[in-house]
């Protein structure tokens, strides 16, 4: 797990620059020490609304499950707003929201790549069509970061890995 964590922090801080740059914004993310659960007791701890994306590299899977306020505060930075959240958020993204929620995991693919991993992107979802990675009974690795727009806290992204059964 030593090695998940550690290589998932970096990219996680790699990433946050990237989008920095992009943005002309201060995107940062704080991860934790890391951790192993079962799935399902992580499921039920995921955020409600979100956009997630499933990738695979030399038969591991890696999910991102990425809180749907990151989406709206950052697209709105995107289109020249202050990254503030102007409306409760709804079950569904509008085209900018998905625009850059797909921008957003095309970058974590390249921040990959530029890590050594080529990654395959198997999947992107969001709450509206999610389907789970992962058997419920199934240990996974997890690393959680918040995510802050300056100092203001944005949701979180959590990353799971479990290597792929029967191979």
């Amino acid at each position: 797990m030593t090695n998940f964590v550690q290589f998932h922090k970096q990219l996680l801080l790699d990433f946050s620059m990237d989008i920095s740059n992009e943005l002309k914004a201060g995107f940062t993310t704080l991860s934790d020490a890391g951790s192993e659960l079962m799935f399902s007791e992580l499921n039920a701890s995921f955020p409600k609304l979100f956009i997630s994306a499933l990738f695979e590299y030399n038969n591991e899977r890696f999910y991102f499950l990425i809180d749907a306020k990151i989406i709206y505060a950052l697209s709105n930075r995107m289109l020249g707003g202050s990254g503030q959240i102007e409306t409760r958020p709804q079950g569904l993204f509008t085209e900018a929201e998905q625009f850059f929620a797909t921008f957003f995991v095309e970058g974590l693919a390249k921040r990959y790549a530029k890590l050594g991993q080529t990654v395959t992107l198997i999947r992107i979802e969001n709450t509206e069509n999610s389907s789970l990675p992962f058997f419920p009974e199934q240990v996974v690795y997890h690393l959680h970061a918040d995510a802050f727009l300056g100092e203001n806290p944005i949701g979180a992204i959590h990353i799971c890995s479990a290597e792929r059964s029967g191979r």
